[in-house]
């Protein structure tokens, strides 16, 4: 592992990590969540950003106070034909495909 920039890390012993755990696992959990909450920002900031050009701070953290973040294994249908589609999706990773009757592929 070598930096690909000037960074800074902050390290925590494996001890000390595991000593947390048992005796605080309330506090690994809010740092789960905070993690999970500036990964899915991130990717939010960078997929608008792609869609719209540069964003403004205050219209991404007004956007990302109203968004439902959905995630899909592979397979998993999101809605099919007959749904009422009131509601916009942006794609930030991977990919969806249109399916007609019996399962056919009508877009790559």
């Amino acid at each position: 592992m070598s930096a690909a920039q000037d960074s800074v890390l902050v390290r925590v012993p494996r001890n000390t990590f595991e000593r947390i755990t048992k005796t605080a696992p309330q506090v690994v959990q809010e740092m789960s969540e905070a993690v999970w909450r500036r990964i899915a920002r991130d990717q939010l900031a960078l997929g608008l950003t792609r869609l719209f050009g540069p964003l403004q701070e205050s219209v991404l953290r007004y956007v990302e106070s109203r968004v439902q973040w959905v995630r899909l294994q592979a397979g998993e249908t999101l809605f099919s034909a007959g749904d009422s589609g009131r509601d916009l999706y942006f794609v930030l990773s991977g990919r969806l495909r249109a399916l007609g009757p019996g399962g056919s592929v009508l877009t790559r």
